[in-house]
Parts: structure tokens; sequence; C-alpha cells
């Protein structure tokens, strides 16, 4: 690489999601100006006040609502609560304002080690209280918390699109990003898998490399070639703006073909929404995943939190379907308070409440929006699963006021496929291609992974034919829908649409890669037609000229 490009170009490690263009803004800059010392006492303690109560009234709700027959106020919600409001930890969190000049995170993060290594001393509080508030309980949840809310803050102040840069990636970053903020450029990842995850339900570039990228500097990320352009000049731009012009071309109505293949776009992005619901040519979103409720906040929402969300998702939605995920979790993404690792029929019968609040949130939304529910229950391994978690569904709904949701499944494990047939009481079915190869090849657990198109051919394609071929016929007819990030391989949405699906999910980043495949399906389909019925006019003229031998016939 020659000076001039070594300028321009860095070395890319791993690239999630799609292209980004924006000025750079550092995160430890923004982080670490003056305005965000807080070296006010009584805001600072104020802003803490609030952050503390917001995680002790949710952990206090959690240890009642796991039991609900406990209610005594002397919880260890409570007194974790009191031994945080203590002047003890206020005093020690304005020395380190004022005298230390931390900011607001590091002052409080710092009183509360003082705090535990006096309690060694003294012992006001009983050791289980103490457990409580070491760093990996409670402590944990107020300062990702006290994050949560700097960030938005910080964001504010930014208008124009961006792309944040900073040494260690912080997921939290993703939890609710501002919807100009088009991609994030770091050193170190240290949960690649639910990076990847997140990047790409939120649809922002998170690029890895070890350069420091400069403050105030243009990059454009490119996914096609893997890098990071320091100050693209006019053919970057050009390159970039011809993606962006192939995702417009989507948005022309005079192209659009009503009936041979239905797409519908899988997100979880509310700033994409409003632009979706304008687009004829999708069907709707498909897939939308009510775990990240969860992974955005400090604890886990309230009906409310689900409410509003369901509302805003629902409104600008008004013409489209939406499939909705129930909340799923693994080991690999879940929140700190939840004690299980999977979330299984027998964790939902242990902690209720974190099903039925999501449910009852989104029924209340959809009565008060007039929107059909489409319910999607994933990684189930068996039909009786499927079933007892139905009735969990239904139950949560029917307490929100919602009696005729549609509820499917989304055949993603080998022992769904085994079953498949079982599932024909379903509403309907999502084949969800990446975790199905991933399981078959005895892999489950990885959220995201670049799928081969051998992988596809040789692993999925029989499984995925079979599938189809069932519910397609005439005596189960069931609605399917083929769903997969896998998908934005250009050949292997050629192998599915050959296969005969007239119903395709795919990732809302990969719009520009798939128009022209779904042009050249059309045409295709117009050619074809139209050739059929210039065949069928010659044969009848034919056959009605009396004049024409058998011969020449």
């Amino acid at each position: 690489m020659g000076s001039n490009s070594a300028r321009r170009s860095l070395e890319v490690v791993k690239i999630y999601g799609g292209d980004a263009l924006g000025k750079v803004i550092s995160y430890e800059l923004l982080y670490n100006k003056p305005a965000m010392k807080w070296n006010q006492s009584k805001k600072a303690l104020s802003f803490l006040a609030s952050c503390i109560s917001h995680v002790h009234g949710d952990a206090l709700r959690i240890e009642r609502g796991s039991n609900s027959e406990r209610y005594e106020e002397d919880s260890y919600a409570t007194d974790c609560a009191m031994a945080l409001y203590s002047n003890y930890v206020n005093e020690r969190v304005i020395k380190y304002l004022e005298e230390d000049q931390l900011n607001i995170r590091s002052a409080f993060e710092s009183a509360v080690r003082d705090f535990l290594t006096e309690q060694k001393k003294c012992k006001t509080y009983p050791s289980d209280v103490i457990a409580k508030i070491e760093f990996k309980g409670i402590t944990k949840k107020i300062i990702d918390e006290i994050d949560r809310r700097i960030n938005q803050q910080l964001f504010k102040e930014v208008n124009d699109s961006f792309i944040l840069a900073l040494d260690r990636f912080d997921e939290k970053l993703l939890f609710q990003p501002p919807h100009n903020m088009k991609g994030i450029v770091c050193k170190q990842i240290d949960n690649p898998i639910l990076a990847e995850y997140l990047a790409n339900e939120r649809g922002i570039s998170i690029a890895l490399t070890k350069e420091t990228v400069k403050h105030k500097s243009t990059i454009l990320i490119s996914s096609v070639n893997n890098e990071i352009i320091v100050h693209p000049k006019e053919k970057d731009y050009s390159s970039y703006r011809d993606g962006l012009l192939r995702f417009k071309d989507l948005k022309s109505n005079d192209q659009y073909v009503e009936g041979h293949i239905k797409l519908h776009v899988t997100t979880s992005d509310r700033h994409y929404l409003k632009t979706f619901n304008k687009n004829r040519w999708l069907q709707g979103v498909c897939g939308y995943l009510s775990q990240l409720s969860y992974l955005e906040k400090t604890m886990t929402p309230k009906r409310e939190d689900f409410k509003d969300e369901y509302i805003y998702l629902f409104s600008n939605t008004i013409n489209k379907e939406v499939f909705i995920n129930i909340p799923y979790f693994s080991n690999k993404l879940s929140i700190a308070e939840l004690s299980f690792q999977e979330f299984d029929i027998e964790s939902n019968e242990e902690n209720p409440y974190i099903m039925s609040e999501a449910l009852k949130g989104i029924a209340e939304a959809s009565i008060i929006c007039n929107k059909e529910l489409n319910i999607v229950i994933p990684m189930v391994r068996s039909y009786e699963e499927f079933d007892e978690l139905r009735m969990w569904v239904e139950m949560g709904l029917s307490e929100g006021g919602v009696d005729d949701a549609k509820i499917g499944v989304s055949i993603e494990t080998k022992g769904a496929y085994d079953v498949f047939e079982c599932f024909q009481k379903a509403d309907f079915i999502i084949i969800q291609l990446d975790q199905l190869i991933l399981d078959i090849k005895g892999e489950y657990d990885k959220y995201q992974n670049n799928i081969s198109v051998k992988d596809f051919t040789y692993i999925v394609s029989p499984y995925v034919k079979d599938i189809h071929q069932y519910f397609r016929g005439p005596k189960v007819k069931r609605r399917h829908i083929v769903a997969g990030k896998c998908l934005s391989d250009p050949q292997i949405f050629r192998k599915i649409r050959v296969m005969g699906f007239r119903e395709i999910a795919i990732p809302a980043g990969s719009l520009e890669t798939i128009v022209p495949l779904v042009l050249e399906a059309y045409d295709a389909i117009g050619k074809y037609s139209k050739k059929n019925k210039d065949d069928s006019d010659d044969n009848s003229n034919k056959k009605g000229d009396p004049n024409l031998s058998n011969e020449d016939e």
C-alpha cells in the first residue's frame, strides 16, 4: 500500500453491518469534556439518586414478583438502596468530583469501592446485603444506568450524521442508539457475538481496527472492500451513493409487481420504520425482537415500557404486517438479573413476569393502534414445547385484552425440523435459516455467522425443500416465510427464489443487494408469461388454418 493510500485507508479486521459515512466523533473526548464532570454537587447527587431509585424500584419489584407473598419493606433491594443512599457514599462522591475531578460515573464507582472497604471494618449491613452491592450486583446495574443516561445526553448535542470512535466497544452504545449514529470504529470488542447481533438489528456498521481514527475526520466504512476510508474521494462517494440509489429503486411504485414475491424486512431499528411503511414493496417487519427491550435497559422492562415501544412500532407500520418474537434469551444474550441462562418452559414457570409483562404491554398497544398481532414462538425443539409456550402466550395476551392473535412457530432447530409436520396447527411458520444451519452443524448458540453457499446447499437446502413442499400442499396449505441473514448472499437468495418461495424476509441492510435480484425475477416472470401467451396464440392460429398440412404443424 502506497503512502497516499496509507493515509486514506485503514486495515479492518472484521466488519459488521453495511456501509456507513460520517464525521468521526471521539467517544473519549465527548465523554470526558468538562461539562460531563458535573462538579455541581447538588446536581450530581440528584442524578445519582434518580439512577439508584430507578434500579432499586425494579429490584424490589423482581423480588416481589418472583414470590407473590413477599411484600416486606426490609427486602434486600431496599437495604441495598439505603446503603447506597447513605451519607458516607454521598460524601465520597462529592470528594471524587470536586477534589479528584472525576466524572460522575467514576466518582460513584470509587465511592462504592470505599464503602465496601469500610463495611469490612464496621459491618453496618448484613453480609448478604453487601454481597448484592458488590460490582456484580446492584452496583453494576446502577453504573449501567448512569452510562445509559449519560450517553443519551452526550448524543443529543450531535446534529449531523457521525461515526463514533472509541478504544473498547461498549454494547450499551447500541441499546438506544441515536438515529444519526451511522457506525462505530473501535480497537477491541470483548463480546463479538453480542456486538454483531446488536449491530445487525440496529443497522449500524461496526469496524474493528488497530489504527487510531482522528476526531472530526470524515470516513467511509466500506463493507464491500472491508476497509475504512479516511477522507474519501469522489470515487468513494460515488460507490457509496450507488448503493443508496439501488435502495431507492425499491421505493419506486412503477416497478412494483403485485403478488409474485412478498418481501419482508427483518429489523428492530425503530428509526427506519417510517421509511419501510411508505414502501409498497415491503409486506412487513418479520421477526421484531422483544428481547432487545431487555438488553436496552439495565433492568426488566415493565408493561408500560412495552406498551410505549409497541405503540410506536404499530403507529409507524400502519400499512404493514408485524411479526413479533416473544422474549428469548441465551447465555450469550441475556441481562444480569436473570437467574437462568436460557429462556425455556421451566424458566418461564419460575419467572412468569418475564413473558407476561411483555405480552400484556404488546396486547394493550395493539388494541390502542387497532393492529392485528402475529406472535412468533422461537427456538422450540418439539411440538410439545410449542404447544405449552403457545398456552402461555395466549394467557398473557388475554390478560392484556387480546384473544384473536395469530401465533406461529419459528423452525430454527434440528428438533423442530424433525417434527415440522406437527406444526400444521400453527397459524404460520417462519423458517429461520441462520439458526437452522448452525444447529444442524452443531454450533448452536452462535447468534450470527457468515453462512456459506456450500453450507446452505449441502446442509439446509434439502431441509428447506421438505418444509416448503409440505406447507404449500393443498392438504395443509399453511403460510410460511423463509428468513435469515444468509439471504443477503445473492446466490442463496436466488436458490430460495428458484425453490418457489413467495414470502422472503431479508435484513434491512441488504435491500440494495437484493433489489436487482427481485427485479430480475419479476422481469423473468414477465418474459415467461409473454412467451407462453405468444406460443398459445401461434398454436391457436396454426390449428385454425386449414391450409397448413400436418407436416407444417
